[in-house]
């Protein structure tokens, strides 16, 4: 009997502690989220205070001018805001430039304003135009600097833009531009142009001069320029219009429209799709896969030489196409329509070939 009322005890004994236990973890827990819940709830109060003061900037206009007759190419880096370039009436390279500091705290936008200075570093006929902070980086999250920069004809510009709007128009000394992300238009310019765009937007009108672009995963288009053009573009989508020049290039799973080209074109592609419209020169396309479509005009002449292997010709022309023996599967569209002015040849591997009328 003793030992059935001992085996009680500690039974009971062993029920209280565990309920104790629990009981204890329970308020542990409230403790805990009610810590936490504090946190987070002056984190919001945080976040809500951020966001109603977001809007407090500090804002300057400033200008550099700088006599450019010493001087052979101009370099400006930017990151955001925009960019305007224009054609000088002298030799004078005036910077117009409003810099725009926001943040939580009107003291320390002022503070960060008063730092922020453009300052010319001159070396061998070049002057780049450096943006500081007190000396120190600029840091971009807070601060955007918008740009005019009017430049004599005789220089070169070297443009380096991050996510920034670049507008060139007018300008007669030519350079190099080099885009990640945001946009550039260039209008009626004139002189040598080296491009390359990173996931951006280009777009060149009216110009004369020779154009080497390199596009990755970007939009590009070219309309009515008078010089010869260099392309190389990957993952990306090119417009070609109005050529009065040669035009070579090259591109991979992309996207290429060419129409009006009166110069010769010799263009090679690769898992891509073609278009070639009022195609007036010579043309030499090589295609490995994908798609090459070939639109006529009625009223002009072509000496066409279409050639497929492991792929398709589709035409609607009243031609017939020429096929490979057993073994080898091709097939091969040979005719001169008109005068024959424009020679046209396409040369597909895997891919196929559709010609047609407008």
């Amino acid at each position: 009997m003793r030992v059935r009322q001992r085996r009680m005890l500690l039974l009971v004994s062993v029920v209280i502690l565990a309920a104790l236990g629990i009981m204890d973890v329970g308020f542990r827990k409230e403790e805990i989220f009610a810590e936490y819940g504090e946190r987070f709830e002056n984190f919001g109060k945080k976040a809500a205070y951020e966001q109603a003061n977001r809007d407090i900037a500090a804002v300057a206009e400033r200008e550099l001018t700088l006599n450019g007759q010493e001087v052979e190419e101009i370099s400006l880096t930017a990151e955001g805001g925009h960019v305007e370039v224009r054609q000088g009436a002298d030799q004078t390279i005036r910077l117009q430039y409003k810099v725009t500091v926001t943040g939580t705290d009107q003291e320390r936008a002022n503070r960060i304003l008063d730092e922020i200075t453009v300052e010319p570093e001159t070396a061998s006929g070049r002057v780049t135009l450096a943006v500081s902070a007190g000396g120190k980086k600029v840091n971009f999250d807070r601060v955007r600097m918008d740009y005019v920069l009017t430049l004599p004809d005789t220089l070169k510009l070297q443009l380096n833009s991050s996510d920034s709007t670049v507008r060139i128009e007018g300008f007669r000394g030519g350079g190099e531009v080099n885009m990640e992300g945001g946009s550039l238009t260039a209008v009626d310019t004139q002189g040598a142009f080296r491009m390359s765009n990173v996931l951006g937007s280009v777009y060149v009108a009216d110009h004369t001069g020779p154009i080497e672009l390199l596009n990755d995963s970007g939009h590009a288009a070219l309309e009515q320029v008078k010089g010869d053009i260099r392309y190389e573009g990957n993952h990306g989508e090119l417009t070609m219009a109005g050529i009065t020049g040669k035009v070579t290039g090259k591109d991979q799973l992309s996207d290429a429209h060419f129409r009006d080209l009166s110069g010769p074109l010799q263009f090679s592609s690769e898992d891509s799709e073609l278009l070639l419209e009022h195609i007036r020169g010579k043309a030499n396309i090589t295609a490995v896969r994908g798609v090459t479509r070939l639109l006529l005009d009625q009223q002009e002449g072509y000496a066409l030489d279409l050639m497929s292997r492991e792929g398709r010709i589709q035409t609607n022309l009243p031609i017939s196409t020429n096929a490979g023996n057993t073994g080898e599967y091709w097939e091969q569209l040979q005719a001169r329509l008109g005068d024959g002015t424009s020679d046209v040849r396409i040369q597909a591997e895997s891919g196929d070939i559709i010609v047609q009328y407008k």
